[in-house]
């Protein structure tokens, strides 16, 4: 005859929460006739996931608590083996994703025009121009993963 009382399984920590994904980059100034256009600003950086959450303790392992009268006593002896012990803790959670890093903002268009002039033989002839745009900048950083829970 055993007797064994063991405690329950502890429960799983939380899963992490993911990090956000960052902002646009701003978007560069457009060209003119007097200037060239700027390039857009970089884009946020993605935020950090959040950690897992611990897993629950596992629960006591119970009383073992054997009553009987004198006349029975003898029945002990059939008894092999008593076991109790706590329960295995439970397992912690995931961490969360990291956020993306956000887009890089758009640079500014360029610029064109032209212009007329006339030729020496009275005709007109037309000189174009042009100031280049800015180039989009650079994406953001992604955030880091959080931490799984222990």
């Amino acid at each position: 005859m055993d007797i064994m009382s063991i405690g329950g399984v502890g429960g799983k920590g939380g899963i992490g929460g993911d990090g956000g994904s960052g902002g646009p980059g701003y978007r560069g100034r457009d060209a003119t006739r007097y200037s060239s256009g700027t390039n857009g600003g970089p884009g946020g950086d993605g935020g950090n996931g959040g950690n897992g959450g611990q897993g629950g303790r596992g629960g006591d392992g119970g009383l073992i608590n054997l009553i009987t009268s004198s006349y029975d006593a003898d029945l002990l002896m059939y008894l092999d083996n008593y076991n109790y012990k706590a329960g295995v803790g439970g397992i912690g959670g995931r961490g969360g994703s990291g956020g993306s890093g956000g887009p890089g903002g758009p640079g500014g268009s360029s610029y064109s025009w032209s212009e007329s002039y006339r030729n020496s033989d009275g005709t007109t002839s037309y000189r174009s121009y042009s100031n280049p745009g800015g180039y989009s900048g650079p994406p953001g950083i992604p955030g880091n993963p959080g931490h799984d829970g222990m």
